[in-house]
């Protein structure tokens, strides 16, 4: 039909325009706990994604000031947020090299620290993405032509 394709994408939009309605209309009503509970679960979320260089730094040396460890790579972060390709490839390892080469005693083995961190932190979700992306696109077509 020409007018589905036509306005096709505008229904879409107007779909979820309804839901986001709908949504906040569910979410006014919920206490101060509810809110507190998915505060500190998003500041736990993001915080432990943070300490992944820690841990790994810990696994193979003895570090001695974690929370510089910790801040560099706050401000590292904020670098690969302006960087020009997908993902920070690249700039996300020599940026590791740049940030962390004083602070970890084994220069030589930044590189390899630099590609575990890489496959924990970024790798790790690709590749968990191409798995469920797949059934999930799969388990939503057939719930939408029911």
């Amino acid at each position: 039909r020409p007018d589905v394709e036509l306005f096709g994408p505008l229904l879409q939009v107007i779909k979820v325009g309804d839901d986001i309605v709908l949504a906040s209309a569910e979410f006014r009503g919920k206490p101060v706990l509810f809110w507190g509970k998915a505060f500190g679960a998003t500041v736990l979320s993001w915080a432990s994604r943070f300490l992944v260089i820690n841990f790994i730094a810990a696994a193979f040396f003895t570090v001695n000031d974690h929370l510089l460890l910790y801040a560099r790579q706050l401000v590292m972060w904020v670098i690969l947020l302006i960087s020009p390709t997908p993902g920070s490839s690249g700039v996300a390892e020599v940026a590791f090299s740049g940030f962390f080469k004083d602070l970890l005693p084994a220069a030589g083995l930044v590189a390899v620290l630099a590609i575990i961190w890489r496959i924990l932190s970024y790798y790790l979700y690709l590749f968990i993405g191409v798995i469920v992306l797949p059934r999930w696109l799969r388990a939503t077509r057939h719930r939408a032509r029911s």
